[in-house]
């Protein structure tokens, strides 16, 4: 489910080119649907939530499954941006937040406690999976039947995979660990952290603070870099590629960060994580200057290595700042909310200042900045450095 939602989602980056080329579209326009789509991820994500609470993964993943394959069956019939808007952003939007990061992690913590950001880690992991997969799988079937027949192909994918989703054991699945249930149980008591109580704390607004700052870094670059390979000289198949391998090399960087987290602290994990995408962003500043192989692999891995790290970390602390109560999967989701506004600015920022100044140099510097002032939340903000020390 993780593979498939980040899978559609992502792959837009391969049909932005071929999309915006026969409409006619500027990189902003074409940009505005990816943004609009992490916007609707992150406003969905606390409707999701809500819905996980009342009724359970079993309802919640088979409609997440369902809309990720509806809204790629009706973009191969569109013809206007506002359809894009409908079926691409509202409708494959609510799928990925249906099957997103918060609503995995208020289900995994009733399964796991030490290792529990490993776990979030490994789950997340599987959307790396998804964007190696789902991006040259994309780009081969725009070359062979048009974007439109390369929607098709994903609807009928993911179909597929929503049935395997819609007969899971979900009632079981959903009664967490037996010998977790007191324990979260008490600690929800013992807390008493409602949405209202949360929602006036300190730590949730840091934590949504870090959310919308890295994402308006990570997404002012992530939707062009497939459109900055080629116009940099790089073959499709290969651009495409090397972004399906930063996809596997962000389910590397997940699991190496999720288990530094849980042996070493949080504070580690996301201090180094920060720093490898600040050097990736370096990296490729410099490889648009000087188109090289070395460069591109080095950012690839550099990037993706970092690209959503710290989410299960930040899941993880917020499930231990906020205990395992019956409000915690909106609480997730509000915080996640943070996440789809700065994706969304982001995306869009990062197309205008392409069309405004032809290029991506100051796309990367404006990623720069945004990228480095979370890290100093988590080492400034009592609650969250606390928390991150903790293993």
């Amino acid at each position: 489910m993780s593979a498939a939602a980040r899978g559609v989602g992502e792959s837009f980056a391969v049909f932005l080119l071929p999309v915006s080329t026969e409409f006619g579209w500027s990189r902003a326009e074409a940009a505005s649907i990816y943004a609009l789509l992490m916007l609707c991820l992150g406003v969905f994500s606390p409707v999701a939530g809500r819905l996980f609470d009342k009724f359970g993964p079993r309802v919640l993943f088979p409609l997440g499954m369902g809309c990720l394959a509806l809204g790629p069956f009706l973009a191969s019939h569109l013809t206007a941006l506002w359809q894009f808007y409908f079926c691409l952003s509202i409708v494959v939007g609510f799928g990925a937040a249906a099957l997103g990061i918060a609503v995995q992690s208020a289900l995994l913590s009733r399964w796991f406690r030490g290792s529990l950001t490993t776990a979030i880690a490994v789950v997340s992991g599987a959307a790396g999976v998804g964007v190696m997969t789902f991006s040259p799988f994309t780009q081969y079937l725009i070359g062979d039947l048009g974007w439109r027949g390369a929607y098709g192909g994903i609807a009928v994918l993911v179909a597929c995979l929503g049935v395997i989703v819609l007969f899971g054991p979900w009632r079981r699945i959903a009664q967490g660990h037996p010998d977790l249930r007191q324990t979260a149980q008490a600690t929800a008591a013992a807390s008493n952290w409602t949405f209202r109580k949360a929602v006036r704390s300190r730590p949730f607004w840091a934590l949504f603070a870090v959310h919308i700052l890295t994402a308006n870094s990570m997404f002012a670059v992530q939707p062009q870099v497939v459109a900055f390979l080629v116009e940099s000289g790089f073959d499709p198949i290969l651009a495409a590629s090397a972004f399906g391998v930063a996809g596997i090399s962000a389910t590397g960087g997940l699991l190496l960060f999720g288990m530094i987290a849980d042996k070493y602290g949080a504070l580690l994990s996301v201090t180094l994580s920060y720093s490898l995408t600040i050097f990736g962003y370096v990296i490729l500043f410099l490889l648009a200057l000087a188109p090289s192989f070395g460069l591109l692999w080095a950012f690839v891995i550099l990037y993706g290595a970092s690209f959503g790290s710290r989410g299960p970390v930040i899941s993880a602390l917020t499930a231990r700042i906020f205990g395992r109560g019956p409000d915690l999967g909106l609480i997730m989701g509000a915080i996640f909310t943070g996440m789809g506004a700065g994706a969304a600015m982001g995306a869009t920022m990062g197309g205008y200042i392409h069309d405004i100044t032809d290029g991506y140099a100051i796309v990367i510097a404006w990623s720069l900045i945004m990228i480095s002032i979370p890290v100093v939340l988590f080492w400034t903000v009592p609650e969250l450095k606390r928390a991150a020390m903790r293993r």
